[in-house]
């Protein structure tokens, strides 16, 4: 369960928000790979970041993590979460690759899953700040491989002293008949959240 609540409203637009932003990631990833790529619409928990214990259910084995550090108007770090299975499957489909490479995960798959994380990263981050009249950069996204699906261990060494809050956003990417459960973590610095949930509120009411 989460431990920070937001009001049901805002909790609807933010969800909204994200869908149009992953719309906007499937529909770039599709033009990419030239065949359709669909990822659902998002749900979404919103967690204190000192809550360690908070576990992503994906499938067992390695994770594997594109994150990016968002600067500006909104500031933090961003994150992709997928299974290393499930990564696996997903870059041998955009690539059109087939099953004699077996689990192999070269510098091509790689590749296909950063620009992945990178698409889907700036197209949710990008969709809310441009709702919240924000300007943002972003560094170079990284992958990396974890061991854990305990949000603690994959996000300890993003963590600064400013982190307070985690949004988690759970959505399935699809690929022909392939479905992959994926995650987008967003680590807020200096209540972040609180800042852009009043912004919200304006929206819902209205106010010009």
């Amino acid at each position: 369960m989460p431990d920070l609540q937001l009001n049901p409203e805002l909790a609807d637009l933010f969800i909204e928000l994200a869908t149009m932003g992953l719309g906007r990631a499937a529909a770039a990833m599709s033009a990419l790979a030239e065949r359709e790529v669909k990822i659902s619409a998002p749900s979404m928990e919103v967690f204190s970041v000192q809550n360690r214990t908070v576990c992503l259910s994906i499938e067992a084995g390695p994770t594997l993590r594109v994150s990016q550090a968002v600067k500006g108007g909104m500031h933090g770090q961003a994150v992709v979460v997928l299974s290393k299975a499930g990564a696996t499957r997903i870059a041998q489909l955009l690539l059109e690759k087939t099953d004699e490479s077996g689990d192999a995960f070269d510098e091509t798959d790689q590749a296909a899953i950063i620009e992945l994380g990178n698409i889907m990263i700036g197209s949710i981050v990008g969709t809310l700040a441009t709702h919240f009249k924000a300007t943002v950069s972003y560094d170079i996204p990284k992958l990396d491989l974890c061991g854990a699906t305990a949000v603690g261990e994959l996000i300890s060494d993003l963590v600064s002293t400013k982190c307070s809050e985690l949004l988690v956003l759970r959505s399935t990417l699809s690929i022909n008949d392939s479905n992959v459960q994926s995650y987008f973590l967003l680590l807020l610095e200096d209540n972040n959240l609180r800042s852009l949930s009043q912004e919200l509120e304006v929206i819902l009411r209205g106010a010009p």
